[in-house]
């Protein structure tokens, strides 16, 4: 979860963070929350809310238990339980959902418009009938009290079909070759559209006749210019059963009152996008009105338009929807994730989720702790001194704590540089001291290494193994063998090409503080210690039989269970577990050349 603030409003992205796969496990999961503090704080609020491809919609049932949402690809309409938090069921669709429509209060009855001209009905069991329509559809629309569903898209007309008696009604004919949007007020039955004329028609479905029509492109081209007759009615909704509002394919939303022809203010976007959506969240003193394009959700004050804060992403909005009288919102956008995000201003969390109030106090908190100090520096009674503030002591100004007192940090700035104006000078003349004294304490030159930069600890200890062989004549029989086995294990490790990845790719690196490289390296500490003993009786026999064949004395049992260790595992690993051998094997190469010089 992630916490932003623009003009002093909280925006809290609840799904912000990265996804944790379901096939990872329990110890892998608990290592990457101790790793990443963003999975710590990752919130997962309902389980699998992500559609395989892209979400188109998003809808909430009126009885607020059920979130329905669909999307491509392939086609799916999920429903989600918001008492489980989880996915109750998921239904695959022949085409691409364009509008869905919860007809009855709970999951029981919905209604899909899709791209391919059919309208698909659901039921609790699943799809109950499938028709095609005349034209393709872009929006619909529902009347309860008539049982009525409107269908508007690209042609004048405007479908009736009545889901009680299970007919077509007479279509309404709109003066507008195409409709784009549609919305229904049970308060008085009026029926709204808007036009790709860029006009708002009211009709009443009683008796199918047109009762108004708003010219929301001539209002906008009189107060924005002429340029914007271009502009379509994408958007409509109601605050109230007097007020809607109007969104263009210019990016600018009007707000009406429906007994006047005049907008009651007009609102752009500047982002020069079609307007997706619109809806109003009611507070205790005023209304905000929240406005999606594609790019972003804009909330503002319906009365003066002023801006209060927006919400943006990376990935393009197709839909959002507004949890009743509450601050949550879940978006559809052009990623296989939903986005759920809390606004407190907008109202309180839901009560399925209440937990989020305490959580997102306790992260505000802990911001607040954070960054409690960062305006402030403390002092201590001598630096007060120094600079001349101690007269500040028992005063607002200063807050004791601890041993000091905090100050503002713009005050300490300010006295520091009065009361100390070559303090940068001399602390210029300090730091090119201490530089000259590092360059004078590098006696010698570092030598550019040859060594990789990926498992340079690997590289370094098969360089040294190779070096064995070159002091090898000293050597006698199994020893020599041992020597020379070692150093082609290194020499084909460096140079094979079927090894190359291993010191160029970072998959590939040595994690020296993972579970099995510490079990390995305990398994080589056993073996060196049992063996230590052996090697430094061996030593004294040399040391007192010089120039004795005592040399080949060396503990074969230790020996064999060396050569077994190096055939059950791989090179890399054999060598590992060889190194103290090596070293071993070394000391005496190292005496026996001494003796015969």
């Amino acid at each position: 979860m992630a916490v932003s603030t623009v003009n002093d409003v909280q925006i809290f992205n609840l799904s912000y963070g990265r996804a944790i796969p379901d096939w990872l496990s329990s110890n892998a999961r608990r290592k990457l929350e101790r790793k990443n503090i963003d999975v710590r704080r990752r919130i997962q609020l309902i389980q699998d809310f992500e559609m395989p491809d892209v979400s188109h919609t998003v809808n909430v049932s009126p009885d607020g238990r059920y979130v329905f949402t669909s999307g491509i690809y392939k086609p799916y309409m999920k429903c989600f339980d918001l008492n489980d938090l989880a996915l109750k069921f998921e239904r695959g669709i022949d085409a691409e959902i364009i509008k869905l429509l919860v007809l009855s209060d709970d999951y029981s009855k919905v209604v899909m418009l899709e791209d391919d001209r059919y309208l698909e009905f659901h039921a609790a069991f699943g799809r109950y009938f499938r028709m095609r329509i005349p034209r393709f559809g872009r929006d619909m629309a529902f009347c309860k009290e008539a049982s009525d569903l409107f269908i508007v898209g690209n042609s004048s007309e405007i479908y009736r079909l009545n889901l009680e008696q299970g007919e077509w009604l007479p279509p309404l004919q709109s003066a507008a070759p195409a409709i784009n949007c549609a919305q229904f007020s049970s308060e008085h039955q009026l029926f709204l559209c808007g036009t790709s004329l860029g006009q708002v028609e009211a009709w009443d479905h009683r008796d199918g006749t047109r009762v108004g029509v708003l010219p929301a492109v001539e209002s906008l081209c009189s107060a924005e210019g002429s340029h914007l007759d271009y502009s379509q009615v994408t958007a409509l909704a109601f605050r109230d059963p007097l007020h809607i509002g109007v969104g263009t394919s210019s990016g600018h939303v009007l707000l009406y009152d429906i007994r006047s022809r005049k907008p009651l203010l007009i609102k752009d976007h500047n982002n020069d996008l079609p307007i997706k959506k619109i809806d109003f969240a009611r507070r205790d003193e005023s209304t905000i009105a929240l406005s999606m394009d594609e790019r972003m959700l804009k909330m503002w004050d319906e009365s003066s338009g002023r801006p209060i804060v927006a919400i943006e992403n990376t990935m393009k909005f197709n839909d959002f929807v507004r949890y009743k009288d509450s601050g949550m919102l879940f978006f559809a956008v052009e990623a296989p994730r939903m986005l759920q995000y809390f606004v407190p201003l907008l109202g309180p969390a839901p009560k399925w989720c209440s937990y989020l109030e305490s959580v997102t106090e306790e992260l505000e908190a802990a911001q607040e702790e954070s960054a409690v100090y960062d305006d402030y520096m403390f002092v201590t009674k001598e630096q007060l001194d120094e600079l001349g503030l101690s007269a500040l002591i028992g005063t607002p100004t200063l807050r004791a704590y601890m041993h000091g007192f905090l100050i503002d940090a713009r005050l300490y700035n300010k006295a520091n540089t009065l009361t100390r104006p070559f303090a940068y000078d001399n602390y210029k003349k300090n730091k090119v001291k201490e530089l000259l004294h590092k360059e004078r304490e590098q006696e010698t030159i570092k030598k550019p290494t040859n060594l990789p930069k990926v498992n340079t600890a690997l590289a370094a200890k098969l360089q040294e193994g190779m070096q064995l062989s070159k002091d090898m004549a000293s050597l006698k029989g199994r020893d020599k063998q041992k020597v020379k086995k070692v150093a082609e294990a290194a020499q084909t490790i460096l140079h094979d090409e079927r090894f190359k990845k291993i010191f160029e790719n970072h998959d590939f690196e040595v994690d020296e503080k993972s579970e099995a490289f510490e079990k390995v390296s305990q398994i080589t500490a056993n073996l060196a210690a049992r063996k230590k003993p052996r090697v430094a009786l061996q030593n004294d026999e040399m040391d007192s039989a010089s120039g004795s064949d005592n040399d080949e004395t060396f503990d074969l049992r230790d020996q064999e269970n060396g050569e077994e260790d190096e055939q059950n595992g791989t090179k890399t690993a054999a060598f590992h577990s060889s190194s103290d051998e090596d070293e071993d094997l070394s000391m005496k190469v190292r005496r026996n050349a001494e003796r015969m010089s």
